[in-house]
């Protein structure tokens, strides 16, 4: 679990329904692709976790992965190449942890700012690509499209992280996302539930 010990819940993190985010989860915020690959040099942010994707799998093996990477690359002023290559090796990790892992992939949210908007454009065209070039026959690649109706003037506490309409608009793709999934898995079953 990623919980930050000694701070109160959520306390970074906007308030969903007058209620703060729950940090009791395996989530790892602020990070970049290379980083969780391990590839970065310098430092690691503190209170995101204790290493790299390879270390993470040690201590559980997930069925399904809700991916949104890349927005920090883009701040980083990593290519859309890099980011696209990086993000398929993350995948590639997650598959070779477990075959049958289904992974929803996002396009990135967009950003206030303009160079790192230039980049995750370009970035969320490649995702159907990279999501059809990494399914397999057990491992399903499902994108999550939060790049279209999210406004990062309006959804954002400060033109990067989501406030809490930015949050709510992010929870229902993720939502049906794990739906579409949750559905296909089990025999006879299709379309959403909700």
């Amino acid at each position: 679990m990623n919980k930050r010990y000694g701070e109160e819940s959520g306390r970074d993190c906007p308030l969903y329904k007058g209620k703060p985010f729950d940090p009791d989860h395996e989530g790892h915020w602020a990070w970049r692709s290379d980083q969780i690959l391990g590839m970065a040099a310098g430092e690691i942010y503190p209170d995101t976790g204790e290493g790299q994707l390879s270390e993470w799998l040690k201590n559980y093996t997930p069925d399904i992965v809700l991916l949104h990477l890349g927005h920090n690359d883009a701040g980083a002023n990593e290519t859309p190449e890099q980011m696209a290559r990086e993000l398929k090796e993350v995948i590639l990790l997650l598959q070779k942890d477990n075959p049958d892992v289904d992974i929803l992939l996002a396009k990135v949210i967009p950003s206030a700012k303009p160079a790192w908007n230039r980049r995750l454009s370009i970035l969320n065209a490649e995702i159907e690509g990279i999501a059809k070039d990494m399914r397999t026959s057990s491992s399903d690649v499902v994108v999550i499209d939060f790049s279209t109706g999210f406004d990062p003037f309006t959804d954002t506490l400060d033109g990067t992280h989501p406030n809490e309409s930015g949050s709510e608009k992010m929870a229902e793709k993720w939502f049906d996302g794990i739906c579409k999934v949750l559905d296909k898995s089990r025999p006879g079953k299709t379309g959403s539930q909700r």
